[in-house]
């Protein structure tokens, strides 16, 4: 396996593209930055000018820096020390990739602007959470493949999609966050034993679990090895 260096461009291409259809979208609206100078205004006007889905693209952005790093650094010698600790720290964030496709939720008329460019912005960035989220995946899947064969890669990577639907589900219903592992682990302990224990009363997340690790789970194995990673 190799990184794809044109497969990489094409990607950082498309994030430069998702960055232009929020600046346009605030120029065409008459967006005043003066008040977003502060960080409370930053988040008081998120949903007013679309910053929520940058942020929720940087988030994304992180598993995938993760998978790079680990994916480049895994025959260094002091690898073994790293790998352990970056592979969880990747595996708690890399749900913020896909969660962008939760985003469409927010699409309906806005004033001042088009339906249509609101629905193909919201579009595009869960098209970008989805691609980092396969190319991670793809990265990581490509290290244990290496160490540990194809067949434990699989089963791996699929583990990952049904626990990675299940974060997504969990952020969208319960508002997770990845950092909540460290600040609230008790919480999260507590949130998924009601889960556990009452599964109709929480029909709504366990559903969208399973149709998201469907999804994902048949984007990844039809897409394996094409979106960043390819034979040598």
């Amino acid at each position: 396996m190799h990184i794809s260096l044109k497969h990489l461009r094409f990607l950082v291409l498309l994030l430069v593209f998702d960055g232009c259809l929020i600046v346009f979208r605030n120029l065409f609206i008459g967006t005043s930055w003066e008040p977003l100078a502060s960080l409370d205004n930053i988040i008081t006007y998120r949903s007013y000018t679309f910053l929520f889905l940058v942020w929720n693209l940087f988030l994304a952005l992180i598993p995938f820096i993760l998978a790079l790093g680990i994916y480049q650094y895994r025959r260094h010698p002091k690898a073994k020390w790293f790998l352990w600790p970056s592979l969880l720290t990747w595996l708690a964030f890399l749900p913020n990739a896909p969660y962008l496709i939760t985003d469409l939720i927010h699409i309906r008329p806005r004033a001042f602007m088009p339906l249509w460019y609101d629905t193909f912005t919201f579009f595009v960035f869960a098209w970008s959470g989805l691609l980092l989220g396969i190319s991670s995946l793809q990265l990581v899947g490509a290290v244990i493949e290496e160490k540990w064969g194809r067949r434990w890669s699989t089963i791996a990577t699929l583990s990952v999609i049904a626990l990675c639907s299940f974060g997504i589900a969990a952020g969208r219903f319960l508002r997770w966050n990845s950092w909540d592992l460290l600040a609230q682990p008790l919480l999260i302990v507590d949130d998924v034993f009601s889960l556990l224990a009452h599964p109709i009363t929480y029909k709504n997340i366990w559903g969208m679990a399973i149709l998201f690790s469907a999804f994902l789970s048949i984007v990844f194995l039809s897409a394996k090895n094409q979106i960043l990673c390819e034979q040598q």
